[in-house]
């Protein structure tokens, strides 16, 4: 199962994502999805001149940003969250396939 816990205070945003999927036995899309909303994310806030002390930190089952400031990555941040949202509502209804 992978976990995601986000926040976002005063222009500090934070995420974390831990675990791992198991959608499907060496083809997991859902792992690859996650991923591709975290990398996008991180790629936003790396190109901003406005975002300030950007930490981030990956490993197998594990990511995770934080930084501050930015004046587009409110924008940014909310769109990986509904990302993430919406992956969440579409494997509810797909169910899990190996």
């Amino acid at each position: 199962m992978i976990k995601i816990a986000a926040r976002c205070q005063n222009h500090t945003y934070s995420l974390v994502i831990k675990g791992h999927a198991n959608f499907s036995r060496g083809k997991d899309i859902v792992c690859s999805a996650v991923s591709a909303l975290y990398f996008a994310l991180l790629a936003a806030a790396e190109k901003d001149e406005g975002v300030y002390s950007l930490k981030s930190r990956e490993a197998d089952g594990y990511g995770k940003i934080e930084f501050s400031g930015g004046e587009n990555m409110k924008g940014a941040f909310n769109m990986a969250m509904e990302g993430f949202l919406l992956l969440h509502l579409s494997i509810l209804l797909l169910g899990k396939h190996d």
